[in-house]
């Protein structure tokens, strides 16, 4: 076994779902040098890589993953002016808080969305009206197909509602952004972030979960359609639609994959019948086979 990697390691701890088997190896990464050596002798043993960040919207396989599972720790950030280049690895709520500090306005909606930035660049993070697109430059990233870094622009990342290039493209592996912020008033900030804060409060936080199951269609939010279909607080084994907000599975504390994903295709199934709506999942599932 190479040096730094970890042997036989449960996912569960590093997901905020608290489910799922274990990875045959996971290693941390905390520079571009040691991604771009880890990935490379990933390949030479001929192991399938996932890239785990924050694991706020993941739910891993009861089966674990038996391939090599690479955890994003780059924490740097270098503030410039209004500009900030930020490693994938830096958690949302750090970078929230330092903009506020330092009176830069952008990032409020972002407030109390737990993961890395790494994650939020992926899916796009956002709310109805603001996206993570809106202030973003550029992104860096490695191309495990040529096995060297390059930047692309916010058209090459082909940003939408939650959905990004990054998606289809696994190959790429997100190592830092560039975003532009504006200089506001502190209290205007303040007030943003405070009105932001008490619109998540009803989402529910006594057990795990993984955030939004399903992306919000055009015809209603996905909550309310689960909700008016009769699912809210639908239980199979430990895992449960949360009678606080019917777009959140929790995890009711011995939860399998299983019983998540058979929750999560019922919902699929009737809201399909009774709405005519094919919800789409903003959960990632990390399976055995990859």
């Amino acid at each position: 076994m190479i040096r730094g990697w970890k042997r036989n390691v449960s996912l569960k701890k590093f997901t905020s779902f608290q489910i799922g088997g274990r990875a045959r190896f996971l290693t941390s990464v905390f520079s571009e040098e040691e991604l771009e050596k880890t990935v490379g002798e990933a390949k030479q043993k001929g192991l399938p890589i996932f890239i785990l960040g924050g694991g706020t919207n993941l739910l891993v396989s009861d089966q674990g993953f038996p391939g090599l599972v690479i955890k994003i720790s780059f924490g740097r950030i270098n503030w410039q002016g209004n500009q900030v280049e930020v490693g994938a690895g830096v958690p949302l709520p750090f970078l929230v808080e330092e903009a506020r500090r330092r009176k830069l306005s952008g990032l409020e909606w972002a407030a109390g969305i737990p993961g890395f930035l790494g994650g939020a660049v992926r899916g796009n993070a956002g709310t109805k009206d603001e996206y993570l697109s809106g202030v973003l430059e550029k992104v860096r990233v490695f191309d495990q197909e040529i096995l060297s870094f390059k930047e692309l622009s916010p058209t090459d990342c082909q940003f939408s509602y939650r959905r990004s290039t990054f998606q289809e493209c696994p190959e790429l592996i997100i190592s830092s952004a560039s975003l532009k912020l504006k200089p506001a008033p502190s209290k205007e900030i303040e007030k943003r972030i405070t009105n932001y804060l008490q619109a998540r409060r009803q989402q529910p936080l006594n057990f795990p979960s993984a955030g939004s199951v399903f992306k919000n269609p055009t015809l209603a939010p996905a909550g309310w359609l689960i909700e008016q279909a009769g699912l809210k607080g639908k239980k199979i084994g430990q895992a449960q639609v949360s009678p606080r907000h019917a777009n959140f599975i929790v995890n009711l504390g011995r939860a399998r994959s299983n019983q998540v994903l058979a929750l999560i295709e019922e919902i699929e199934a009737i809201v399909k019948r009774q709405f005519g709506v094919q919800l789409e999942r903003e959960i990632v599932v990390l399976r055995k086979e990859g």
